[in-house]
């Protein structure tokens, strides 16, 4: 569960919002695994445990408008995690572990006009090992801590185009990566992480129903310091993230006809694994969609990779020994939305 509250009150003449609210999740469940050389035929038992996963939050964010032109938001949150994994077969499958953290953040905006607004901003935050896959995480591992800065400018031209620019860099301690394919292959912390780049969008209200947008990101994302089976990787590419990253959308947009649009998509370059020794040039791909809205009922079609492309969407894992991950061939999903 989760719960908050908003409070409207003014401060020395200025608009003031203040938002308290905390919130609850409580996990109980048993894990097995079993050998097997196919679907139908399973074989022993190797690996049976059981898992307790208690969180919780409290957080408190506060918006100030000291002009019509200036706004502050500053905010505050406290995470928990309590865990405790019980085995039932092998000791190494037991452990517990309980970490918390507190978590600022902050934001400036200005509207010259609007045309542009300019941003800036801080941001943090933790992740807990107990959102991994089950079978990978282990006590071992320390909780990802991230903070990221961003600084940029965005605003509506003529009341058809939107844009929005910004420059970005943030630096993640003990982020969680993972040493190799094999299936008894753990994550493990990189000591720190960074990425620096930028992002710029554009979207258009465009005459006889016609809407385009744009996004362009690129960014380089490294380990600052990271040492895994002895060897130090400090200063190589982050593992599956791509340099740059591109998506365009033409739409058409009719009352009787529905809404069409197509989505071609670029992934850049990306690394496979810590020494960077293996990689992939970019790839596209590309999308469409269609929805037809009749009173309460939205029906869509959505397809993915339309000419079924083949590529390799991310890996990572000591030279060798990578885990890859490959793009989803051609697919599609038929949906039926209703409003009540």
């Amino acid at each position: 569960p989760e719960v908050n509250m908003t409070f409207n009150h003014d401060i020395a003449g200025m608009a003031n919002k203040l938002v308290i609210g905390g919130e609850y999740r409580f996990y109980d469940f048993e894990v097995q695994r079993y050998k097997a050389t196919s679907f139908s035929d399973r074989g022993a038992k190797n690996q049976d445990f059981s898992r307790t996963d208690i969180s919780y939050a409290g957080y408190l964010q506060d918006e100030l408008r000291v002009t019509n032109a200036f706004t502050v938001t500053a905010g505050i949150r406290y995470d928990h995690f309590d865990l405790e994994q019980t085995a039932h077969i092998k000791s190494s499958d037991a452990w517990d572990q309980k970490k918390g953290a507190f978590s600022p953040k902050i934001g400036f905006t200005y509207q010259l006009c609007n045309e542009v607004n300019l941003f800036a901003g801080f941001n943090s935050g933790i992740k807990s090992p107990v959102r991994l896959p089950m079978w990978f995480t282990n006590g071992e591992l320390d909780p990802e801590k991230l903070k990221a800065y961003e600084v940029g400018v965005r605003g509506n031209i003529s009341g058809w185009l939107d844009y929005n620019m910004a420059i970005f860099w943030q630096n993640v301690n003990d982020k969680f990566v993972r040493e190799s394919a094999d299936s008894d292959a753990l994550y493990e912390n990189a000591g720190e992480t960074s990425a620096k780049g930028v992002e710029l969008g554009v979207h258009a209200r465009l005459p006889h129903g016609f809407y385009a947008s744009t996004s362009f990101t690129y960014q380089q994302s490294e380990f600052e310091e990271f040492v895994s089976q002895g060897v130090d990787y400090s200063g190589n590419h982050l593992p599956g993230v791509p340099d740059m990253m591109f998506a365009f959308q033409l739409g058409y947009r009719h009352k009787i006809l529905g809404d069409i649009s197509l989505n071609p998509v670029y992934t850049g370059k990306r690394y496979f694994n810590y020494a960077n020794t293996n990689e992939d040039d970019g790839f596209w791909i590309l999308n469409a969609t269609y929805r037809k809205t009749l009173g309460r009922f939205e029906f869509y079609i959505a397809a993915r990779n339309l000419f079924d492309e083949k590529a390799i969407g991310s890996g990572s894992g000591n030279p060798g020994k990578e885990s890859f991950y490959p793009v989803p061939g051609f697919n599609a999903t038929i949906g039926l939305n209703v409003a009540f």
